[in-house]
Formats: structure tokens, sequence, C-alpha cells
């Protein structure tokens, strides 16, 4: 992997077992990582401003910078930074089943999505902070969309980790794919679903807004929120018409939020 600061500061750079590979000042060098995943992450600190740059690269490519718009700021006390674990044996079984369920069977699978979204973790804590959105809850709508890869997806329409479709964002592919703006206009996009729902209460609100994000139809969503506060279904109603062929979108972003960070 490749990989240039020509801005001057200094780079990190980490594999997605979250092991740093390789460290040093500005100007370009070369980086051999560990085979395990054909992505890395790659932080790049941008010592005249104190902000982070964050690239996603593919072996053998040039990767595309992403800027910062403002300065990282530290990880806050309701949402410290979860710590980098490298052994697949430290992700809790309740943990790996809700990542079974979004499709990564296998523990090393499902480790290295866990930290991908852990090496983003000042991104999403940034975007969620903008918009009062647990960066927990954006962890794992992007590890449940994409395994927290910047990637292309639903037929070509699908674009960057949280899979903004072109159809509903036609300029998608112009900003899809930079992190920290894709985490602000997903965390932005959760926050004013929630407030659809806010009648419901602040944990049934987050579950509509999920359903909203992935499936649409706030109308639906809102009769099903109203038969689970009467007690008449339970929240799992709501991965109704969610992802199809695996509608348990809903119920699984919350396991995954709730048991891997």
């Amino acid at each position: 992997m490749f990989l240039t600061n020509p801005h001057g500061g200094g780079y990190w750079a980490y594999n997605d077992g979250g092991t740093r590979v390789d460290s040093g000042s500005g100007g370009s060098r070369t980086v051999v990582p560990d085979k395990g995943d054909p992505f890395d992450v790659v932080i790049v600190n941008r010592a005249e401003t104190g902000g982070f740059w964050t690239w996603i690269a593919n072996y053998g490519q040039n990767p595309i910078p992403s800027p910062s718009k403002t300065p990282t700021p530290p990880p806050s006390q309701q949402n410290p930074a979860p710590q980098q674990t490298a052994q697949q044996g430290q992700l809790s079984q309740a943990c790996l089943d809700a990542l079974a369920v979004a499709g990564f069977k296998k523990p090393q699978e499902a480790q290295d999505a866990i930290n991908r979204a852990k090496a983003a973790w000042d991104i999403l804590t940034r975007a969620g902070g903008a918009h009062s959105i647990d960066p927990r809850i954006l962890a794992a709508l992007g590890i449940r969309e994409t395994g927290f890869r910047n990637i292309t997806g639903d037929h070509g329409h699908g674009h960057g980790i949280f899979q903004f479709d072109d159809h509903s964002y036609p300029d998608a592919r112009n900003w899809a794919y930079d992190p920290g703006t894709a985490a602000d206009r997903a965390s932005a996009k959760v926050a004013g679903l929630i407030q659809s729902f806010t009648k419901f209460g602040p944990e049934l609100a987050v579950a509509g807004a999920l359903r909203g994000y992935n499936a649409g139809h706030v109308r639906a969503t809102g009769r099903m929120l109203g038969r689970i506060a009467n007690g008449q279904a339970g929240v799992n109603i709501l991965d109704r018409g969610t992802a199809p062929g695996n509608p348990t979108y809903v119920t699984d972003v919350l396991a995954i939020a709730k048991n891997c960070f």
C-alpha cells in the first residue's frame, strides 16, 4: 500500500487488526500491511491543525485522502473509544451472535468488522456528537450495511460505508466515500428520523429511526411503534420490510450496538 502525505505532519498506519504497522513524518512511504484483509485503515496526523485525515485503501492502489473539516476531539467520557482488540476471543458471544446475523459468521470476519469501526471511532464520536446520536449506533449501522467497508454495493447504487443510495441521493458518489462526511450525513439522517417518533420515547424513537434508515415508510413505522407502545407487539415487528433476504435489520443493529462496543 502506497501512502503520501504532502501536507506535512506525520502519519500512523494501522492494519484491520488495529495494530500500528508503520509511522513517520510527511512525504511518501510504502507500507507492507497485514495480508489478512484487502482493506486497511490509515490515519494521517496533520500536525499543523491537530486534526486527522482518514484513508481507506486497497492493496496495491493509491488511496484517496479524505480531510476532516475540524480537528478531531478526544472521545467524551460518555462515549469513550472502545479498546482496540486483536484477539477474536475477546468478542462476547452476544456480539458474535449479532454479527453472525449480519452475515459475519466466521469469528475473524466479525473481529475485522469491529476493528474497522473502532479505527474510525473519533469520526463516529464527532458525527454523533454533532447530532446527538450515540456513536455505537453509527458503528453498528456501518457494520450492518457494509462491514464498515468503504465500498459500492446494491448493484452499483449504494455508496460508501453507510450505503447512501443514489436514487435518493443523486450526488452520493461525490461525498459518500469520505468517511467523515458520510458519518455526519448518516448521523443527521438518523437524528431527523428520530424527530418523527419522539412521542414513543427515546428508545423506541431510535428503533423506529433505524427502520426508517433502511426501509423508509415513516407512517408504517409509526403504526408499528404504536403497537409496541401499547403492548401489542415486540420491537422485532420493526424488522418487517427491512433488508430483503435477511429482515432482521433493526434488532440486529441494536444488538451490535449494545453487545459489541
